[in-house]
């Protein structure tokens, strides 16, 4: 369990990715190379009198990695990082899973729509000052239950003001 502080601004995406290692240095699966998990995670971003946002979670993208020398050497294939992240300002789905950005589903004539509910959650709509996070791990899907479960990352989240009006159009000119 680690304590970490962060600091982000307003309408930025918090983003990191996390993985892991055992006491010999050898790299830990978060996921087999069909996407079968071998850890959950849960996590959320709290501040008094203002409502959780939780933390999202996302895959790494598959990769094989080599430990130990000589005739000791081993490889496995899998999934060995997770970002975490809290998205800037939307969130939302294509029709078509497999595009995760707006732009990308647009792009291939898909249609996206955004989740209201889940884009209030962003930290372009988080109140500037410092939030309590935690992230947590379990390796099971009831990451609820604290006894299956235990907290990996925690800390603060420093939310500042942002020095850009986004409800406002951008003028752009050449310079001269």
């Amino acid at each position: 369990m680690a304590e970490t502080n962060f600091k982000v601004r307003q309408g930025e995406t918090w983003s990191r990715v996390i993985s892991f290692q055992d006491s010999d240095c050898i790299p830990t699966l978060i996921a087999s190379e069909t996407l079968v998990p071998t850890m959950y995670f849960a996590g959320t971003a709290t501040k008094t009198g203002q409502t959780s946002v939780p933390i999202y979670f996302s895959y790494e993208d598959i990769e094989t990695k080599t430990y130990g020398r000589g005739v000791s050497k081993s490889t496995k294939t899998g999934i060995f990082g997770v970002k975490i992240y809290i998205p800037a300002d939307e969130v939302g789905s294509c029709s078509d899973d497999s595009y995760k950005s707006r732009l990308a589903c647009a792009s291939n004539g898909e249609t996206w729509t955004v989740d209201t509910a889940k884009s209030d959650l962003t930290t372009s709509k988080m109140e500037a000052g410092v939030w309590k996070y935690e992230i947590r791990i379990a390796n099971a899907v009831n990451t609820a239950n604290t006894d299956s479960s235990r907290t990996i990352l925690y800390g603060n989240l420093t939310i500042e003001e942002s020095s850009l009006n986004t409800t406002t159009a951008f003028e752009f000119s050449t310079p001269a």
